[in-house]
């Protein structure tokens, strides 16, 4: 995952605080304003091999910087999210992080899974007829932002829940 600077995360987090009260079945209002990268299913022990990895990429990755556009939905995962007006610079940084891996670790081939669409998500549990009000609510928050992601985390799924199993800051400039 990639995450907002301070200012983008506090943003995002505000959003979700105001989508609260509108229905129970909203979930991911705790979770941190992030873009997904990839997800894989690891070994036992085979993260040991993915950090060191990710150590290295981090060393040589520059943060960079993403437009928000405006909210949309992805009505087959129930979704509310934010888009990017130019996904280049996530779609660069996610080329290079993903072709590092498979060169680096081939067992990760058979494995990954990677995110189509460079998005923010703000709300999940969010059925058909809910959406409009979700997106109602979230434009009268937005406005359009330039973010810094500037760290990246290696998120674990133990007992059902995900937690971050590590996280690196990107290089600046």
């Amino acid at each position: 995952m990639a995450y907002p600077a301070d200012e983008g995360l506090s943003a995002v987090r505000k959003l979700k605080a105001r989508l609260t009260g509108l229905s129970p079945k909203l979930t991911g209002l705790n979770a941190p304003g992030h873009l997904s990268v990839c997800s894989f299913r690891l070994q036992a022990g085979e993260e040991v091999n993915l950090i060191l990895e990710l150590e290295l990429f981090v060393g040589n990755t520059s943060a960079f910087f993403l437009q928000t556009e405006g909210p949309g939905y992805f009505p087959d995962r129930s979704t509310v999210f934010l888009s990017f007006s130019d996904p280049t610079p996530f779609n660069e940084f996610q080329q290079a992080l993903i072709g590092n891996l498979k060169n680096s670790l081939p067992a990760l081939k058979r494995n990954m899974s990677v995110a189509s669409m460079a998005h923010l998500t703000i709300a999940r549990g969010v059925q058909v007829d809910l959406a409009p009000e979700v997106i109602r609510e979230v434009n009268t928050l937005f406005s359009p932002e330039r973010y810094l992601f500037n760290r990246i985390g290696l998120m674990m799924e133990q007992e059902g829940r995900m937690r971050e199993l590590k996280s690196w800051m990107l290089r600046q400039g």
